[in-house]
Formats: structure tokens, C-alpha cells, sequence
């Protein structure tokens, strides 16, 4: 089985090295990855300008974003079929709304838009020094996954473990996303000119979602594994709109 490991933390970070650690244990890994950090990129692509891709050992490190990371080893740098992609180990949760705007997930998803099966894992724990302690529970978590065979050609899963040591996870829930809401997230701010200037980022969040929500599981000290579908479109106003 041939691997492309990937984030957007960067090669460097510690959450792609536990991934990578657990990923050798299942078969032959490749990693291309961005060369710095690349969070909140989404599926940002860099077009029209020259990206810099410079091997490494274990593969390949890209001036670009996750997004070009992926289409640069599908497309140029690895030569043959890749089986699965895995992308992270995110410093921190993507949950709910956050799939949408996550570097680690787009990455993914740009290896699923190719046809290969693909796992986005993050940790919601604020210890980054807690993520090399997974390396054995995600080696078994994958392998459960490959093992059930959901592991499909073109499917993306989305994978948070808990905060806390994997010793106390309480097992593994299939999750749906939660919905997330920030208030006052905003602050303003003056420029070393004296312009205004505003900051997004914080604030007092709040969640909702099903009993079955991914932001309830990890809360509860489970692992949270939710199915992402590629396709957007929403086939029941679809249905509604038919005749028009």
C-alpha cells in the first residue's frame, strides 16, 4: 500500500511526523507537504505563479498551499498509484463549519477529487506535545478503517481525537458536523499610522447539532469520524425546483 502523507502545519510540524510514524507501520509513505504554515487556507490553489518543490528524504517539500501540495503529488512528483491519503495531524480541532475553511481537510479532499480514499485527522487538545503520544492509536484506527473497508476510492473522511492521552479514549463514534457560532470575534485595532484596523479570531463560541454531532463526541472523550461528501448539491430543492 502506498501512502501520501500531507497537512498544513507544515513538514516540520509535530502532528505530520506522529502521522508519519503510524502511517510506516502500514505501508511504503510518501510525504509532500507545505513548507510553512498553511492553516485556514481551504482549498486555496496558487495559480499562475511558479511553485518552488524541493525533495526532501521521504519526498517532497512545496512553497504552495495543502491544496497545491496534493494536485503537485498526483500530478507531477509521484510516479504510480497512490492508494490512501492522510492529512495532519492538525494542531487543533476541525469541527463542524471548520471543514469548510481547513487547510488539513482540503488537502484531503483534493486527493479524494483524484479518486483516492482520504483521512483528514485533527487533535482538539490545546497541548501540542500531546500529539506524538497517538502514534500507536491512529496506526489502529486506520487500520480498523482499511480492515472495514470504507477506505473507498473517492471518499473523504474527517477524524478529531479528544483532548487528553489516547489511554483515556472512551472508543470511536461515526459523527455528523456539528454548527458552530462566534460572537464577538471582532476586535478593533489601530496601525502603526494610526488607521483602524480589525482582528477576527476568538470570541465567546457556541455549538449545536445532532445527538450525533462530532463537537458532542469529542467532548465526551471519543474519537469523532464523520463521512464528508464531495457533492454539495442539495438534490431534495433540487427536486422542489424541477419544474420551474
Amino acid at each position: 500500500m502506498r501512502i501520501l502523507i500531507t497537512n498544513d502545519d507544515g513538514y516540520r510540524s509535530e502532528g505530520i511526523r506522529t502521522l508519519l510514524r503510524a502511517a510506516e507501520k502500514i505501508g511504503e509513505v510518501i510525504v509532500v507537504a507545505p513548507e510553512d504554515q498553511q492553516s485556514t487556507m481551504s482549498n486555496a490553489l496558487t495559480l499562475y505563479t511558479p511553485i518552488q518543490c524541493k525533495r526532501v528524504q521521504g519526498g517532497f517539500v512545496v512553497g504552495g498551499t495543502p491544496a497545491d501540495s496534493v494536485i503537485m503529488a498526483t500530478n507531477q512528483l509521484i510516479e504510480g498509484e497512490i492508494d490512501l491519503c492522510l492529512s495532519g495531524v492538525n494542531h487543533g480541532a476541525n469541527l463542524g463549519e471548520d471543514v469548510l475553511y481547513s487547510g488539513t481537510v482540503a488537502a484531503a479532499m483534493e486527493a479524494a477529487f483524484a479518486g483516492i480514499p482520504s483521512v483528514a485527522i485533527s487533535h482538539v487538545g490545546a497541548v501540542m506535545e500531546e500529539i506524538g503520544q497517538w502514534t500507536e492509536k491512529l496506526c489502529e484506527l486506520i487500520s480498523k478503517m482499511l480492515e472495514g473497508d470504507v477506505l473507498k476510492k473517492g471518499v473523504l473522511y474527517n477524524v478529531n481525537l479528544p483532548e487528553g492521552l489516547p489511554s483515556q479514549v472512551k472508543g470511536v463514534r461515526m459523527t455528523s458536523l456539528g454548527s458552530r457560532r462566534y460572537t464577538n470575534s471582532i476586535r478593533k485595532t489601530t496601525s502603526y499610522d494610526g488607521t483602524d484596523c480589525y482582528e477576527i479570531g476568538n470570541g465567546n463560541l457556541s455549538w449545536t447539532g445532532s445527538p450525533e454531532a462530532d463537537y458532542r463526541a469529542v467532548k465526551a472523550g471519543y474519537i469523532s469520524v464523520t463521512p464528508i461528501k464531495l457533492d454539495l448539491t442539495d438534490y431534495a430543492a433540487l427536486e422542489g425546483i424541477e419544474g420551474w
